[in-house]
């Protein structure tokens, strides 16, 4: 695995959590946003994410940005010839 994909992250229960990038998108209204994976990739969650120009990045809790999330990793893993697990 490409090491410039992995980073650490707050997740929503506030610990550290070892994470792989799986891409980063843009909204029509200029909001950005990046889903994450476990490094390990083991349990198959996704983690979202929004974060601004400066790096800072806020875990996705509002309802319709996950969702939002949600059909985004269902076409990227479409693209990607992925099957979503969960």
């Amino acid at each position: 695995m490409d090491e410039t994909t992995r980073m650490t992250v707050i997740d929503e229960m506030g610990e550290e959590r070892e994470v792989r990038l799986l891409f980063t998108f843009e909204t029509p209204d200029k909001r950005q946003f990046a889903l994450f994976t476990s490094a390990d990739d083991q349990d198959g969650d996704v983690y979202p994410y929004q974060y601004d120009e400066d790096g800072n990045m806020e875990f996705v809790t509002d309802e319709k940005d996950r969702e939002m999330c949600e059909e985004m990793l269902g076409t990227f893993e479409d693209n990607e010839g992925f099957e979503n697990e969960g």
